[in-house]
């Protein structure tokens, strides 16, 4: 009678991520209702919004979102539309074995207009050797407004419903949700730290920390050489993670983890896509040395890294520790701007 029955560590999982979604919303001004399906109804002051996930490339919504996306980025940073339906239909230029579905979670108003929108993907963890773990993360890709309506917390509410579909996904698959995590950009920390994601910074000494120096892979390649594509560099970001499991410290294993299933999704391209083995060694052979330099900065300190949201970061200043940020991240070109913060 008690086969049902799941072990304690699945319920002791499951009610952190769902303290983690109460807290959020109890921040919140919106009213919300559960529709099933994934569809979220939310109200405030009279005025109602419709959440729901895209689950067709082919869905008129998939435009809208790209428009939004132009508007927003660099057309370096944004994606080709047919680029952004293949990843939607799990058939992207990767060398993950299993398809990675692009999660877009969409905000409509009364008038059914996409408005906001957040974007990411659900990862399987491995270990060093390439092995499965029980664990998935969410790679958290964009979170985007409209203009002239952002400071609304329209993204705020777009990661609760994120955040639940990656919870019941990650379920279905016979694993627990890790973590949250992404490449985030200095103009959009108020943002990711009031939903919870922070940087990550390596202890140096008793008075001394270091933000981890995450760079960005070369989002396009050439095809003949594997070198980066004209206008598709590395680039310095800042990482950003939410533990599901609400631990402030993390280990430099845990981090090369959750970044090796960033790579295997986003920048280990597929043999297909190059026009001969040397450049499909050579591209990826850079992405190995870029999870190697990583794995340096961690040696250099305590196994043990510390998360701080800009408000942690003051504080421990005040006491008298000297934080070198990744100032790197700051000083890209062609910034977004204030986003939905």
């Amino acid at each position: 009678m008690f086969e049902n029955i799941p072990p304690e560590k699945n319920i002791q999982e499951e009610s952190r991520i769902e303290k983690i979604i109460q807290k959020i919303r109890q921040e919140s001004s919106f009213l919300r209702q559960e529709e099933g399906g994934g569809v979220s109804i939310i109200e405030r002051d009279g005025e109602k919004f419709k959440i729901e996930l895209i689950k067709s490339p082919e869905q008129p919504e998939v435009e809208k979102v790209h428009d939004i996306m132009e508007k927003t980025f660099s057309s370096e940073e944004t994606e080709l539309i047919d680029t952004l339906r293949e990843a939607i239909k799990g058939d992207a230029p990767i060398g993950e074995k299993e398809p990675v579905y692009y999660k877009i979670h969409i905000l409509k108003n009364e008038k059914g207009d996409v408005v906001s929108c957040f974007m990411g993907g659900l990862l399987n963890l491995k270990d060093k050797e390439g092995r499965d773990l029980d664990q998935t993360v969410f790679m958290v890709a964009y979170a985007v407004t409209e203009k002239g309506l952002r400071q609304k917390s329209f993204a705020r509410e777009l990661y609760i419903s994120a955040l639940m579909d990656a919870d019941r996904e990650s379920k279905a698959r016979g694993k627990t949700l890790k973590a949250f995590a992404g490449e985030t950009t200095g103009t959009s920390e108020k943002y990711w730290n009031k939903v919870g994601l922070k940087r990550a910074y390596i202890k140096l000494g008793e008075n001394s920390l270091e933000e981890v120096k995450y760079i960005q892979p070369p989002t396009e390649r050439n095809p003949k050489t594997g070198k980066s594509a004209k206008g598709a560099g590395i680039a310095p970001e800042h990482f950003s993670v939410a533990m599901m499991d609400g631990r402030q410290e993390i280990d430099g294993r845990e981090v090369l983890e959750i970044v090796d299933a960033f790579n295997r999704w986003c920048y280990k391209w597929k043999r297909s896509e190059f026009d001969n083995d040397d450049a499909f060694i050579l591209a990826n052979k850079q992405v190995d040395a870029m999870e190697e330099k990583l794995k340096k900065q961690f040696s250099r300190g305590e196994s043990k890294l510390i998360l701080l949201d800009r408000e942690g970061r003051l504080n421990v200043q005040k006491s008298g520790t000297i934080i070198h940020e990744h100032t790197a991240a700051d000083k890209v070109e062609n910034k977004a701007g204030k986003e939905d913060l």
